[in-house]
């Protein structure tokens, strides 16, 4: 169900308005300009700093009010929070399964805590969280990134994709978007 302390459903609409902004939040400035095009979209003010509580780029254990989700969905285009967890519902999460257990945020990753992950055919990631909402691909098997990269991610969950964004080392004109398991998502995600 759709409620203000569904961490899928909250990555969910971030991803969401990052669409809809065009751009990844990902450093201050970023969550500063989202403020600001937010106010200018749906006449409704968010702070920086709430948005980044949301988006997990500084801890918080505050439950995000229904308000502030209705705001957000507004400036992805939809009516409110329920409409959004209404079409997500139908658009989003896969027509069935369970993601509770095996869903986290960047934000339930602590600086320096792990993740592993592995997706079809045979292969796997570990990751070290080195910043709110920024991680260093520390093993890489059977994978096209290369271990070390650094990048950021909002949502780690069983049966999506992983879409790992501001690669570090970029490399010229290349990727900056790294998907993995882009056909049957995550087949485990595990905190170390």
């Amino acid at each position: 169900m759709c409620g203000v302390d569904n961490k899928v459903y909250i990555a969910l609409l971030c991803r969401e308005v990052e669409n809809a902004l065009g751009h990844a939040l990902c450093s201050p400035a970023d969550f500063d300009e989202a403020a600001g095009a937010i106010m200018e979209r749906t006449h409704q003010m968010l702070s920086p700093s709430t948005l980044k509580r949301i988006w997990g780029y500084i801890p918080s254990d505050h439950t995000t009010r229904s308000t502030t989700l209705s705001i957000l969905a507004a400036c992805a285009g939809y009516r409110d929070w329920e409409d959004f967890c209404a079409k997500a519902d139908r658009t989003l999460l896969p027509d069935s399964g369970f993601l509770s257990g095996n869903a986290f945020t960047s934000s339930d990753i602590p600086v320096d805590g792990k993740i592993a992950l592995t997706w079809a055919p045979n292969r796997r990631m570990v990751a070290r969280c080195t910043a709110p909402g920024r991680f260093r691909a520390e093993v890489v098997e059977n994978a096209s990134l290369p271990q070390g990269t650094l990048f950021s991610c909002s949502l780690f969950a069983k049966g999506f994709p992983l879409q790992a964004f501001d690669l570090e080392p970029a490399t010229e004109g290349g990727p900056t978007v790294y998907v993995a398991g882009a056909k049957g998502g995550l087949t485990s995600v595990e905190r170390l």
